[in-house]
C-alpha cells in the first residue's frame, strides 16, 4: 500500500499504530522515478510520522541508492518491469553503480552506436 502524508488514512493509522510505521511513498507505479529517487516524498513521509521508509523499485535499479539520495545523484529508471523478480540478473542484478563506466554497457544501458 502506497502512503500519501496528505490523506486522512495515513494520520489515522499513525495515531492508531504505536510500533514502528513503515511508509511506501507514492512515486508513480509504472512511470519514471523522480529524478530525486524518492527523496523528497520519504522526507514528507518522515516528517508526517513514519519511523521507516520502503524505497524497493529504486534499489533493485541502484545498488549504491543510499550514495545517490546523499549526494544528489541521478537515479537510473527501471528498464523493463517485466524483468523484476524472474530469477536472473536481467533487470534485477544487473543495474549500474555511480563510478562503473563498463557497468551501463554490460547491462545493455548504452546503445550499440554509442
Amino acid at each position: 500500500m502506497f502512503a500519501d502524508p496528505d490523506q486522512a488514512l495515513f494520520r489515522e493509522l499513525r495515531a492508531a499504530w504505536p510500533g514502528t510505521l513503515i511508509a511506501n511513498p507514492v512515486m508513480g507505479w509504472g512511470g519514471p522515478f523522480p529524478e530525486d529517487g524518492g527523496r523528497a516524498a520519504a522526507e514528507r513521509l518522515l516528517a508526517a510520522g513514519a519511523d521507516l521508509i520502503s524505497l524497493g523499485r529504486p534499489f533493485l535499479a541502484d545498488p549504491d541508492l543510499v550514495h545517490r539520495l546523499r549526494t544528489g545523484a541521478p537515479v537510473n529508471q527501471v528498464r523493463d518491469h517485466g524483468l523484476m523478480y524472474t530469477g536472473g540478473a536481467d533487470g534485477y542484478t544487473d543495474y549500474p553503480a555511480l563510478g562503473d563506466p563498463d557497468a551501463a554497457d554490460r547491462a545493455g544501458l548504452v546503445p550499440a552506436d554509442a
